[in-house]
């Protein structure tokens, strides 16, 4: 799967309606593509005291669009608790 504007608008669309459910609209929350070099296909940093989150998702793993926002929504959670 290659990664495409339409993609990026599709995600923030989902990520807005996640991060809203989590309620997690305080969080400054970034979505990063690149390759990662392990078996992984997303990880998730987060800051908690600076309510700060970088998930990082390879799209190349991905089969499709649904599969990346499954990835997605997985990293969103880990933000959730931490």
């Amino acid at each position: 799967m290659q990664e495409s504007t339409a993609l990026k608008a599709v995600n923030k669309k989902f990520l807005d309606r996640w991060v809203y459910l989590l309620g997690l609209h305080e969080w400054d929350i970034q979505i990063r593509y690149t390759k990662m070099d392990d078996g992984d296909l997303g990880e998730c940093s987060a800051e908690a005291p600076h309510k700060m989150a970088v998930i990082v998702v390879d799209v190349a793993k991905h089969r499709d669009a649904d599969h990346l926002l499954d990835t997605v929504r997985h990293e969103l959670f880990h933000v959730f608790h931490a």
